[in-house]
């Protein structure tokens, strides 16, 4: 075996002879402590601030924060969504079916001389739903009362709604 290695010390004398002078060591030499001084030594090296950098935030400035926060483009198109999804939802399930009360000013005498004026344009299925609506019960009515509105009714039909009526 120590042949093998002179030959191999002497390959390198030809070969590097710079290198086959050089002192022949078992390894790496770490001085003593070097672990336990280099947190120290590299911590010394840094330049900190001598104010504590973590201040406290006001909430005003937390709360700026969140309302940026929205304002990022996924989170505000998802927002938007939302809120899209629930007005429509609230608009269409809460629909009501209440007319304004525009009646209220009119006196029951205009109604009246308005529809004896324009019988025509009325369908008679809409004045019979709006009686039963409005429960205007003809049994009510004077045996006089009730001619007289029906006289009334045929003498604003034309002869062309008589026809169709019949």
């Amino acid at each position: 075996m120590k042949d093998i290695k002179k030959e191999i010390h002497e390959e390198l004398k030809e070969i590097a002879p710079s290198f086959s002078k050089m002192e022949k060591k078992d390894g790496f030499e770490i001085p003593e402590n070097y672990f336990k001084e280099l947190p120290d030594q590299i911590l010394s090296q840094l330049d900190f601030p001598k104010t504590s950098v973590a201040t406290k935030a006001s909430w005003m400035d937390v709360l700026m924060e969140k309302i940026n926060a929205l304002f990022q483009p996924k989170i505000a198109v998802g927002f938007a969504m939302t809120m899209l999804l629930m007005f429509s939802i609230y608009f269409f399930t809460n629909k009501t079916t209440t007319t304004p009360d525009i009646f209220a000013e009119i006196s029951l005498d205009e109604m009246e001389a308005y529809v004896k004026e324009n019988i025509d344009d009325f369908d008679e299925e809409i004045l019979l739903d709006f009686m039963a609506e409005n429960e205007m019960n003809l049994d009510n009515l004077s045996e006089e009362d009730l001619d007289e509105y029906m006289n009334d009714i045929i003498d604003d039909l034309d002869d062309s709604d008589l026809e169709e009526f019949l």
